[in-house]
């Protein structure tokens, strides 16, 4: 997947940045997205949380586009309980991601309306950090790790002059297990967990 994927991202790059430019009248754009992420899969216990996205798109034609989008967003879950060994004991896991992303998109335009869907890639950066407090020992573990990804969207915008818009959009995305390591008292430590998830949110545009 790997593979497949840097080949995915370079492509779409190359298409991207080397457009005609006498095809980007009114054909650029830029916009703000903000939303919720809402994690599944490895990360189902971890809070619902803000996602902000900015990105940058080219429409080649009335019907399909490339956008790019960088964004970012921090999820936590919260744990507690007690044991023989620890006493009471808390913990909490955190997970910061920045996603950056290239989407094809299908576009119909009806008048003033614009629906869409698209699939694309991404690389997904990520930081990880767990802290556990018990009544016996205190720990923490935090490591980094970059894993590949897809994803596909769909969304409606309304175009209040040719170059505003405004709009919501609906994506769901799955990944690679992104790893973290460490040691704790000498002790090897591994965690895997993929970022697979969705999220929804409302955005505003402008053409250029």
């Amino acid at each position: 997947m790997k593979k497949i994927t840097s080949i995915l991202i370079l492509t779409l790059l190359f298409v991207f940045c080397y457009s005609p430019a006498a095809a980007i009248a009114k054909d650029n754009y830029v916009v703000i997205k903000a939303g919720k992420y809402m994690p599944t899969g490895d990360l189902d216990d971890f809070d619902n949380a803000f996602l902000g996205e900015l990105a940058f798109g080219h429409n080649f034609t009335p019907n399909f586009g490339v956008e790019f989008g960088i964004g970012h967003f921090e999820t936590e879950a919260s744990y507690s309980g007690y044991n023989v060994y620890l006493g009471n004991w808390s913990e909490t896991d955190k997970a910061s991601v920045t996603p950056v992303t290239v989407t094809a998109r299908g576009i119909v335009p009806v008048e003033k309306v614009s629906l869409y869907a698209g699939i694309g890639v991404g690389i997904y950066f990520v930081k990880g950090e767990a802290d556990l407090t018990s009544e016996a020992v205190n720990l923490s573990l935090d490591d980094d790790d970059q894993v590949p990804g897809i994803h596909a969207l769909v969304g409606i915008e309304y175009n209040f002059t040719p170059e505003a818009f405004i709009g919501i959009e609906a994506k769901h995305t799955w990944t690679d297990d992104a790893e973290f390591s460490g040691s704790i008292n000498g002790i090897p430590l591994e965690v895997k967990t993929n970022l697979n998830g969705y999220n929804i949110a409302a955005k505003v545009g402008f053409r250029f």
